[in-house]
């Protein structure tokens, strides 16, 4: 009864979906497909969650920030969007300006004198930064300005206190096309944060035109503007026509060209006509959605996970003959397992920390929860960077019982005894992360330690580490918000105004050091060589646990063409460079259902 009720649910969703249209009713060719997990109540950037929320999927394609990450190069490599080149730096490296281009307008839209989109300035850039620091906003973004850029700080103070709202000197627009910023300190990563979606640009007419309502009037700059929206069901998205005109790029990795990402070398973006966003929060119905054609691309379920692909993550004959193409890419999301390294036992005892990584039987805990679709990472910083180092192998890093033991032993040394019950705090409270706190007490028992599992709500994690400490931590992790390796260190910083991200309690001045050095340092042979020193570092000092490393896993169809996975985008990708091929499209529609 059960089961019939479950698969009546899923039935369901799909009709609402449809909107109660069968295959018969044609997927308009030129149009992309695209599964959210979560409904979206509005598109706002300053509310973007993760790169993969629904919210960033939508906004993305409407919302446009001053640079982009280049769609084929790797490692990630910055380029301008609404900025027409690269920022020129100050000999101090605390000014830069920027110039925008002159050919990039807002949408049209009721909020401009007759109806008319205009052309993107400097003030809206402000604007919209301003709109950051607002503490009305409560935006989470806020943490990746604060204390930047000269008197911005300040200006959040003011309206908090309720003052009048000041001038912001590190914000001046030169002229209608130029900005200039004043940082408080150098900081040439500063650029990557200006590529997030978050800090896109707004126009201030929208805000004072819509009000509360401005979530659900996005006026912006990119590719596709909102034709429609669906509470709870989906949203459409239609080619903006006062899109500027942009190339897709000519350059690219050799993979790129033998697999045929170039082939639609310098064709004007966008690509797609529409965007179809359906809200499907269910696995098996964007499944069935998916193998009806009715869905382009979407990550393939756990339950379908190995029915799908083999065990070298290719897909199994029956599926590719289908027409089905599988995309693999690492997700900048690396999960650990955090030691606190202010805990008396924990902190001295550098044998037990690596005695319980050796424990960590990563591969099974991959198979059992996940599918076997993560990676086991032999480091912290992650595929896609240049300062990744393919060749390391962390040796504690690794599943090794009899080397655990054998550490374990030389811990019982170094406290003078055996090992008292360790507690490791797990964020969520499922019966699903209860059995993964039984296994790590298990892989713990196997190497001769005791441990105890503190289960807490997920989002409290953090807090409660504060206020009533455990041994170690499970449950977090760090997805990169841009591709330098700071937004990585940041987290392990015991000075300064990053060290609220510093859940280890981790103190090493010789890292601090190196901290600051790097984090006002350019690009450079040099500045590589000091991040994987400091990397070095961390896996010696061993203050957390490299567990898994995430990949986003998706299959799509095979008329989806020019689709290459970005970290950076979220799982829908960036839209603008992908193409449909409509006959392909029609001729697998005129095929019998399956």
């Amino acid at each position: 009864m059960r089961q019939a009720l479950s698969r009546l649910v899923q039935y369901a969703a799909i009709a609402v979906v449809l909107g109660g249209c069968g295959r018969e009713e044609e997927v308009s060719p030129g149009s992309e497909h695209v599964v959210l997990r979560e409904k979206v109540a509005g598109v706002d950037p300053i509310h973007i969650g993760g790169l993969a929320s629904g919210m960033a999927a939508v906004a993305s394609n409407i919302y446009e920030p001053l640079f982009q990450y280049h769609y084929l190069k790797r490692p990630y490599a910055l380029v301008p969007c609404l900025a027409a080149e690269m920022p020129q730096w100050s000999a101090d490296g605390l000014t830069c300006r920027i110039r925008l281009r002159e050919d990039a307008r807002f949408q049209d839209d009721a909020c401009f004198p007759g109806g008319h989109g205009r052309a993107l300035a400097a003030e809206d850039v402000i604007f919209s930064w301003k709109r950051i620091a607002d503490p009305r906003n409560a935006t989470a973004f806020w943490a990746h300005f604060e204390h930047r850029i000269a008197g911005l700080d300040a200006y959040r103070r003011a309206l908090r206190e309720g003052q009048p709202e000041p001038a912001v000197p590190g914000l001046q627009a030169v002229d209608n096309h130029t900005l200039e910023i004043r940082l408080t300190r150098p900081w040439p990563q500063f650029v990557h944060i200006l590529a997030h979606p978050a800090a896109s640009v707004v126009p201030a007419e929208a805000l004072r035109t819509y009000g509360a309502d401005f979530l659900r009037h996005p006026v912006g700059t990119g590719p596709f503007r909102l034709h429609s929206w669906l509470p709870g069901t989906g949203v459409v998205l239609k080619k903006s026509p006062s899109f500027r005109l942009e190339h897709y790029p000519s350059e690219g990795t050799p993979e790129d060209v033998a697999s045929g990402l170039l082939a639609n070398a310098g064709a004007r973006l966008p690509q797609v006509d529409e965007v179809h966003f359906h809200v499907i929060q269910s696995s098996e119905p964007a499944w069935l959605l998916f193998l009806q054609g009715r869905i382009d691309h979407l990550g393939v379920p756990t339950d379908h996970f190995s029915d799908v692909l083999d065990t070298h993550w290719q897909l199994r004959p029956a599926w590719s003959q289908k027409g089905l193409c599988v995309d693999v890419f690492p997700s900048m999301f690396l999960r650990w397992v955090g030691f606190n390294m202010a805990d008396p036992v924990i902190a001295k005892n550098l044998p037990l920390r690596r005695a319980i990584s050796l424990a960590m039987n990563r591969q099974e805990f991959n198979e059992l929860f996940l599918g076997g679709r993560c990676g086991l990472p032999g480091s912290l910083l992650p595929p896609g960077m240049k300062e990744h180092r393919p060749e390391l192998r962390d040796p504690w890093m690794t599943f090794d019982l009899a080397r655990a033991q054998a550490q374990r032993i030389e811990a019982e040394k170094v406290h003078g005894g055996p090992i008292p019950p360790l507690t490791l705090r797990m964020g969520g409270t499922s019966p699903l992360v209860r059995q993964i706190g039984q296994l790590i007490t298990r892989w713990l028992a196997d190497a001769g330690l005791v441990l105890h599992v503190d289960h807490v709500e997920e989002r409290s994690l953090a807090a409660t580490m504060d206020e009533r400490p455990a041994s170690m931590f499970f449950g977090d992790g760090y997805g990169m918000v841009h591709p330098d390796p700071t937004d990585l260190f940041r987290r392990f910083a015991s000075h300064g105004s990053d060290t609220a991200e510093n859940r280890f309690r981790y103190q090493n001045p010789r890292f601090d050091e190196w901290y600051d050095k790097l984090s006002a340092m350019p690009d450079s042979p040099e500045r590589i060589k000091l991040c994987q020193q400091m990397e070095d570092l961390l896996l010696q000092d061993l203050p957390c646990i490299g567990f898994l490393s995430y990949n986003w896993v998706s299959v799509r169809h095979d008329w989806l063409t020019s689709f290459k996975p970005h970290a950076f985008s979220g799982p829908a990708g960036l839209i603008k460079y992908h193409h449909i091929n409509g006959q392909r499209r029609t001729q697998w529609q005129q095929q019998p259902p399956p």
